[in-house]
């Protein structure tokens, strides 16, 4: 869960059990003891995850990433090769999201720490049993996964729920609109 203006909502973040244990996206630093709850209803621990798949960097997709492998050195991060800098070094996406949500940034998703450069791996091509593809829109580095059974997994690419409402909005954010 994720406070977001005071409304309480999900994160899109699945496991994948087969061929190793691995996360697609992994939410914002706030959101860590639920991604491990998450993880542990399965069988699970934090320890057992081989492989953190990045569909795009905004924080609340990939903002906890630096802290699980800070935890989890074994933590293999793959990420699209224009975000991977960022994860690298959050400084400029720390700027721009702070432009954006201001003083409630921290509140809403915690503190960004950097993934280390070895731990990061460019996408290029087929990912474990992932066809991968480009969907730029929300964000012009933001790729989707394909497994064998044709299901995607998207990020933000098919837009957010606003509140307890049936509203479904564009993903769209600054400053890639």
């Amino acid at each position: 869960d994720v406070m977001h203006g005071g409304i309480s909502g999900v994160i899109g973040v699945y496991l994948i059990e087969d061929p190793v244990p691995t996360i697609i996206d992994c939410g914002p630093t706030t959101s860590v003891d639920g991604l491990i709850a998450g993880i542990e209803e399965f069988g699970y621990h934090l320890s057992d995850i081989q492989n953190l798949l990045i569909t795009h960097i905004h924080p609340d997709h990939a903002g906890a990433a630096g802290f699980l492998v800070s935890r989890h050195p074994e933590i293999t991060v793959y990420v699209h090769e224009i975000g991977a800098p960022h994860l690298i070094d959050p400084k400029r996406l720390l700027r721009s999201a702070t432009r954006i949500y201001g003083d409630s940034f921290t509140s809403i998703f915690g503190s960004i720490a950097p993934v280390p450069k070895e731990n990061v791996q460019l996408i290029s091509g087929p990912l474990l049993n992932f066809d991968v593809l480009p969907v730029p829109g929300h964000a012009s580095h933001q790729v989707a996964f394909i497994d064998s059974e044709g299901v995607a997994y998207p990020g933000d690419a098919v837009g957010c729920l606003w509140g307890e409402g049936d509203f479904l909005y564009p993903a769209a954010a600054p400053p890639e609109i």
